[in-house]
Order: structure tokens, then sequence, then C-alpha cells
């Protein structure tokens, strides 16, 4: 496969005036949707907005603005062509560093090529057309400084904050960790982690939410309970039901993991846990108030067993946690509102 650099990310297009209308583009319900969209739509006030999966469906205009989530994938390529309107700009908006992810061999061939496929190549090939670059964390706006992005950090909805489930305190203790296809070494490095943390105590069980492709990794350690990744309204739902006592996120420091967002804090929040974060970049923000730590197992393991021992500590942890997610409301200025008012 084709390795790109960090100059595949550009936009050179112009807009040519005011947006009348935003029309997103996404795949279906997911969590970068939630995250980073919701809110700021929520905030236009007295704008027309269309959400589609299919751009065919809604009959673009001139005027519009066409904002693609995270991908544009090859059956939406001629609606960022389209000869017969004139689109006042267009933009995409990304999560995750894609150079990093095609270019990482621990990650399956098939998802490198679709993220290369539908992220990396049409931001080559239309690069003329596109108006704006949007991305979630500083670190990826200075990896791809030159598509001049703006910054889209995650916000919390209102309902992430709503009551979970109340833990069963004569049940073990919960400590949960999930995570998607493109944290395989990631799941390795918490599976040691609960290996070790087993060879001290079995008092705790830990829910699991990951890729079919992963269970092996899980296999055979004790009080684990391991579920396929569930769909974004699935899981959703399930945490907010189920909550946990603890949620772990450890990471390997690498190119494409300093580059992530820190939505698990909005992930815990929702859960009514504690966490626990790895000692990288997207969790700096939350460093005087959240236990940090690097990828030594051993450390994670003690931890983990310090903080469900002490269950005043892990209930200040979570609210404390709580508390600064909250301040997450207010993020400024709107970049969306900046496409509905004249170009200067």
């Amino acid at each position: 496969m084709f390795l790109p650099d960090y100059t595949s990310i550009t936009a050179t297009g112009t807009r040519s005036g005011p947006a009348r209308r935003l029309v997103v583009l996404v795949q279906g319900p997911n969590p970068t949707v939630e995250y980073y969209f919701s809110r700021r739509l929520e905030g236009l006030n007295h704008v027309t907005v269309k959400m589609t999966t299919n751009p065919a469906s809604v009959g673009l205009e001139d005027g519009d603005y066409l904002l693609a989530c995270r991908y544009l994938p090859p059956r939406w390529w001629r609606f960022l062509h389209k000869p017969s309107v004139r689109l006042a700009g267009a933009g995409i908006f990304f999560d995750d560093d894609y150079v990093a992810m095609v270019r990482d061999r621990n990650l399956p061939m098939h998802y490198r090529a679709h993220i290369f496929g539908s992220g990396l190549f049409p931001l080559r090939t239309f690069r003329q057309r596109w108006t704006d670059v949007f991305v979630s964390t500083e670190e990826l706006a200075d990896r791809f400084a030159g598509a001049h992005p703006k910054l889209f950090p995650p916000i919390p909805r209102e309902r992430d904050f709503g009551v979970a489930a109340q833990r069963d305190v004569k049940g073990r203790g919960r400590v949960a960790f999930h995570a998607q296809l493109s944290h395989i070494k990631d799941h390795e490095l918490a599976a040691s982690v609960w290996s070790a943390v087993c060879a001290r105590t079995e008092t705790y069980e830990l829910d699991v939410i990951g890729p079919k492709v992963l269970a092996g990794v899980w296999r055979g350690l004790p009080n684990v309970r391991f579920r396929s990744e569930l769909d974004w309204q699935a899981y959703e739902a399930t945490t907010a039901a189920e909550g946990a006592d603890l949620l772990i996120a450890p990471l390997f420091d690498t190119v494409l993991n300093r580059a992530r967002a820190s939505t698990k804090a909005i992930d815990a929040v929702r859960m009514r846990a504690a966490a626990l974060f790895p000692m990288l970049e997207p969790y700096a923000c939350l460093q005087d108030i959240a236990p940090m730590l690097g990828d030594r197992p051993d450390d994670w393991a003690q931890e983990i067993i310090t903080i469900m021992q002490d269950g005043a500590r892990r209930r200040q942890l979570a609210e404390d946690l709580r508390q600064r997610v909250s301040q997450w409301r207010d993020r400024g200025r709107n970049p969306l509102a900046d496409l509905f008012e004249s170009v200067t």
C-alpha cells in the first residue's frame, strides 16, 4: 500500500460566500457525530441543517456547504464534484491521524485500505474542492498545519451527565476497558494489566468491549466479560445503563495515540465511573485531577487495586472528572458559525 506523508491533507479551494444551508454527510450514528457535532449543530440558531447518509436524498442547492464527518466514501465523490451546483464550500472533519493509521502495520490491511480510500484519497484527489479541514486536537492541527485546520475539540452532551445505574455494592467491583479496532496493541497491553491484577486479587470483574477479532487476547483471563464491539447507539445505551466503578484506558505511547482526543473522559462520566488514564498528550488536560500512568502493566495493576479498595477516593475521582468534563460544554466560538458569515 502507498504510504502517505503529512502533506496529503490539504485544502486549496476557496469559499464562494456565506453558506445558506449546511449539509452534513455521516455514515450512520457514531460517537464522532455525537461528541463533535451534536452540541455545535444545536447552537446554529436559524440555520437549516441537513444531516444525511445519502446526499442524493437532500438535493444539493447553490449556496450549500457540504461537510463530511470523518470519511468521504467513493459513492459520495460525485456530490463534491457536482458541476450544476455552486457550493459555498466543502469541509471534512477527522478525529484520528489518518496518515499514522495507514502506516501502522499492526492494523488490519482492510482497515488501513478503508482509511486510505475514504479518508486520505479524497483529500489528495479533490484538494482543490476542499475549502476547510477541521480536526479534533491541537496535535492534529500541528501535524496537518499545511491544511490550516480549524480546531474542533469534543463537547459532552447533556445526557452524558444523566444518572447511570446504581452499582450493586454486594457484587464484584467492576472495571471497564472499551476500545475499538484501532487499539489492537492497546488491547494486548490492557490484557497484561488485567493479568497482573489477577495475580494479586480476583476480587474484581473486567468488562471488555472490543472487536470480535480480539476475543482471543482475553481468552483464559479470570473474571473477564468480553463483548463484541457494539454499534454506537447500543454502546451508549449499555454504558449509561450499566455504569462501572473504574474505566481504564491504557495506551502505548505511539504516534497514533498521541493524536487522539480525551473522549474516554466523557465515556467515564456517562458511566459514573472514576477513570485511570495514560500519561499521554490527550489527557494532559486532566493531569491535575486524575491519576495517569505509563505503559508498565504492574503500575496499572497496583493503581487499579488501590483505587478499587478506596471507595471514598474512587467516588471523589469520579466527581472531580465529572466537574472538569462539565466545563467542556463551553469551548469557545463555534467554527461552524463562521460558515454562515461573509467571507472577508
